[in-house]
């Protein structure tokens, strides 16, 4: 077993005096590869078992890459599946933020316009018109913030969308 352990890519023939099948059940699950009895045709036997080990042994270690192999992939397509998550995560928002920008556009167009009004009916020096101004220039400003999440929401590469502030 400390010799299998030890030496994993190694092919191990154990050539016993015994030819029994206890002994050749035991030998391999103690890591042996194949087993020979003395008693039997040596030199052919020992041959064939040899041939056989070194099969085995390759292909324990094919198998092995393989399995790094498969770990590999599955750990890429975990990575994948996140980003996926992540994307579709992102179209939500985007999709939200437009209809968000749909909903506040409309109350907001209808404001600017009473405001407008308001503002070509009171004399331009009074407050009350100066205080207008103020309420247009915060709606103008909220249009612009607006048309930025619309622009943000819109389906285009990262390099198209611009930093913008609030």
């Amino acid at each position: 077993r400390k010799v299998a352990k030890s030496y994993p890519n190694t092919p191990i023939v154990v050539v016993t005096g015994e030819g029994d099948e206890i002994i050749a059940s035991n030998v391999i699950k103690a890591g042996a590869t194949d087993y020979v009895a003395k008693q039997s045709d040596l030199r052919e036997n020992l041959c064939r078992a040899l041939e056989y080990s070194f099969e085995v042994t390759a292909y324990k270690k094919r198998l092995q890459e393989s399995e790094a192999e498969v770990l590999l992939a599955y750990e890429k397509l975990q990575s994948s599946q996140q980003q996926l998550i992540q994307s579709a995560k992102l179209t939500s928002l985007g999709t939200m933020a437009a209809g968000m920008c749909h909903e506040l556009n409309n109350p907001l167009a209808i404001a600017m316009g009473y405001v407008e009004l308001a503002c070509k009916k009171i004399s331009p020096e009074s407050g009350a018109h100066i205080d207008l101004e103020k309420v247009l220039k915060a709606i103008q400003r909220m249009s612009i913030i607006i048309k930025h999440l619309t622009s943000f929401s819109r389906k285009s590469s990262v390099a198209d969308r611009r930093d913008f502030s609030l």
